[in-house]
């Protein structure tokens, strides 16, 4: 690095006496990135979980004829049932933040999925128009 680019850079890290610990800390650019293995493991289940998420929170919306036919149910409820998904997130958000920064991803994936798998089972407990639209 010449000696120009080096002073420009010091000028633009330190803020006068207020240096933060990230600040002081110098990133070694020729570094090789290591890769690990387990990391597409982790990006395979990652992805499968949200395929299957996906799957069952738009179950309703393809079939919507024979949907309104079974149960009863009209265009708004389908839709809503389609907007559950940002709803809940909007209502756990917080939990979800806290859980992975203090548990990690591992515990994070594992509540979500089990909650998006007790949910899914729930869908089949009946076929009554106004418990299935309770349960879906």
């Amino acid at each position: 690095m010449s000696r120009e680019s080096s002073h420009l850079l010091e000028d633009s890290t330190s803020h006068g006496s207020q240096e933060t610990s990230h600040e002081s800390q110098e990133v070694d650019l020729h570094q090789p990135t290591v890769v690990y293995k387990r990391r597409y493991y982790v990006l395979a289940a990652f992805s499968l979980f949200s395929f299957c998420q996906g799957w069952i929170w738009n179950t309703f919306g393809p079939i919507q004829g024979a949907v309104e036919h079974v149960f009863g149910w009209n265009d708004s409820t389908i839709a809503l049932l389609a907007n559950w998904g940002p709803i809940t997130y909007i209502a756990t958000v917080t939990l979800f933040s806290w859980l992975l920064n203090v548990k990690g991803l591992r515990w994070a994936v594992l509540l979500s999925s089990a909650l998006v798998a007790v949910g899914a089972g729930i869908r089949c407990i009946s076929m009554e128009q106004t418990t299935a639209t309770w349960l879906s």
